[in-house]
């Protein structure tokens, strides 16, 4: 069984603060005649992907979608193209009519051995994976971390917007949400898009448009979770930890076993007790049976893959 574990020590009362990037649905314009991301991006930024244990959907991995979250509720993103005026009332620097927008992934850079991809939503482009992580335990698409990247591409554009319309003539438009980003292992990555037009001609007869500069987008896997823990005279020490961990609030159950050590030496993990998850978004254990006047350890598991 492969499990997850964070050690602890509660001797000093612990807490963690987490700055998350607002939701945002971030626009493909462009200046003069190069795509862009409207308003730019700050490379700083930091996604968070949470973990997903076996059991829930995208079950070994860390992923970064629209799903509510009990920890950074507001990191998730979706990349869309604004409308010409046929479809959505958007500023005037949207691409033109009959851009195709896409984005190639130039470069994954994360911890050795590991891979960043996604999982596809309700996507009209692709309705042969639409919803794929319902169904499947791995992603839709996925690329190695560290190496060539092929020149990986996937549509903003949403085409089938515009059955019977001349491919010149149509709106760039594309507004897709529930890809859900992912890696399978836990730390620091840095993942470069770029905006390309496919389209062969726009309506005034010009060529496509220049493609974007690369921007850098970070996420970072884990840590797993951050739990707190405080230790009140005459009632022992109380482990507060987020128990959904991203998991939406339909998708409960996981249980977390509670080790205990006053040394951290090898086999002195003793466990005491277990919780599982439910709906809420924290879970808590009580040990009753420490006193506060020594340092003592704790380390939460759970199952991350199968058996």
């Amino acid at each position: 069984m492969k499990l997850r574990s964070l050690p602890l020590l509660f001797f000093v009362l612990l807490g963690f603060a987490f700055e998350a990037g607002a939701h945002a649905d971030i626009f493909v314009s462009i200046n003069g005649n190069q795509l862009q991301l409207d308003g730019g991006h700050n490379p700083a930024t930091i996604y968070n992907m949470m973990p997903r244990p076996f059991g829930q959907r995208f079950g070994g991995h860390y992923t970064l979608d629209p799903q509510v979250r009990a920890l950074n509720p507001n990191d998730y993103f979706s990349l869309a193209v604004y409308s010409d005026g046929q479809r959505e009332a958007d500023p005037a620097n949207h691409p033109k009519t009959g851009a195709d927008i896409w984005v190639e992934i130039a470069s994954v850079n994360g911890p050795p051995g590991s891979r960043f991809g996604f999982w596809e939503g309700l996507n009209p482009n692709d309705p042969a994976h639409a919803n794929w992580s319902f169904n499947h335990t791995i992603p839709t698409n996925s690329l190695a971390a560290n190496q060539p990247t092929g020149g990986f591409r996937f549509q903003l554009s949403e085409p089938l917007l515009n059955q019977g319309i001349a491919p010149q003539d149509q709106d760039p438009y594309g507004h897709i949400h529930g890809r859900g980003f992912t890696v399978d292992k836990p730390g620091d990555y840095s993942v470069s898009f770029r905006l390309y037009d496919q389209s062969a001609i726009h309506q005034d007869g010009s060529g496509p448009h220049a493609g974007s500069v690369a921007y850098v987008f970070r996420f970072r896997a884990g840590p797993d979770f951050q739990p707190v823990c405080q230790f009140t005279p005459g009632t022992g020490a109380v482990l507060t930890w987020p128990s959904r961990m991203g998991i939406g609030v339909a998708e409960t159950g996981i249980t977390f076993s509670v080790k205990r050590s006053f040394t951290l030496a090898i086999g002195s993990w003793v466990p005491v007790g277990s919780v599982t998850a439910t709906t809420a978004a924290s879970a808590t254990f009580l040990d009753a049976t420490v006193s506060g006047q020594t340092p003592v350890f704790y380390r939460l598991e759970y199952q991350w893959a199968p058996p």
